[in-house]
C-alpha cells in the first residue's frame, strides 16, 4: 500500500499486528509499530484513548515475547507523549519485570503507579511477592502485604504465597496469623492452603509443627 502512496488505515495495522502476535513475530510487530508512530495516521491516531489502548497492546505482546527492554521503551514514550498509562499497562509491565526476576524495578513501577493515582491490581502485588519468595525475603513480603491491604483486598493466591514463605522460613506462628487474617477476610481454608503449609514444613524437616498445624486445621475446618 505504501509503495503506491496509499496510507494504511489504523485498522490495517492493528489487524496485521494481531495476526503476527499469534505467531510470536515480535520483531516485525515492533517495526510496524514504529511505522505507525512515524506516520501518526493523522487525526485517527491523535485520540489519546485510542493510541493509549494500542500502546498497551504492544506492551503486552512484547512482555509475552520476553522483550522487556522494548516494552519499557514504549511505556516511557507513552509518558513522554503526555499520555496517561492505563492500569493494565502498569499491570502488564510489572508482571514482565516479575517474570524476569527484577523485583526492584517491579516495585518502583508499582509505587510510580500509586503516585499517579492508579490502584495496582492484586495480581501485580502477588507478582512482586513471588519475586520476594524467590529471594526468601519474608520481611519485605509482609511489609508489602500490609501496604497492599490499603489498596486492594488480598486473594487466595496472596495468602498462599505468604503462608508458603513463612513456613519455609520456619515462622509457624506467622503462618497461623496469616491464616487467621484469611478467615477474617472471608477466605476459608482449603486443601491447597493446607498442603502448602504441611509440605513446606515437612521439607524443612519440621515434622512436629507440620502435624500440629494439620491437626489444628482439621479441627477448625
Amino acid at each position: 500500500m505504501r509503495k503506491f502512496k496509499f496510507r494504511p488505515a489504523f485498522s490495517a495495522y492493528t489487524n496485521l499486528i494481531g495476526a503476527l502476535s499469534e505467531v510470536n513475530e515480535s520483531d516485525l510487530m515492533l517495526t510496524l509499530f514504529n511505522q505507525m508512530l512515524f506516520l501518526a495516521l493523522l487525526d485517527e491516531m491523535k485520540s489519546n484513548a485510542f493510541h493509549a489502548d494500542m500502546t498497551y497492546f504492544f506492551i503486552m505482546v512484547l512482555c509475552n515475547a520476553n522483550k522487556l527492554d522494548e516494552a519499557v521503551e514504549i511505556f516511557e514514550q507513552m509518558e513522554l507523549n503526555k499520555q496517561v498509562p492505563c492500569a493494565y499497562a502498569y499491570h502488564t509491565l510489572i508482571m514482565g519485570y516479575g517474570s524476569a526476576g527484577k523485583f526492584q524495578e517491579a516495585y518502583s513501577l508499582l509505587e510510580r503507579q500509586k503516585s499517579k493515582g492508579s490502584i495496582p491490581s492484586v495480581t501485580a502485588y502477588n507478582c512482586i511477592r513471588t519475586c520476594l519468595r524467590k529471594k526468601g525475603d519474608v520481611d519485605e513480603a509482609l511489609k508489602i502485604f500490609d501496604e497492599m491491604k490499603k489498596d486492594a483486598a488480598p486473594n487466595q493466591t496472596t495468602y498462599n504465597i505468604l503462608i508458603s514463605m513463612l513456613c519455609q522460613a520456619g515462622n509457624v506462628e506467622g503462618a497461623l496469623k496469616v491464616q487467621d487474617d484469611m478467615k477474617q477476610a472471608g477466605l476459608f481454608l482449603n486443601v491447597r492452603t493446607v498442603n502448602i503449609m504441611v509440605d513446606r514444613l515437612c521439607k524443612a524437616r519440621k515434622l512436629d509443627e507440620a502435624c500440629s498445624i494439620f491437626e489444628k486445621m482439621d479441627h477448625k475446618t
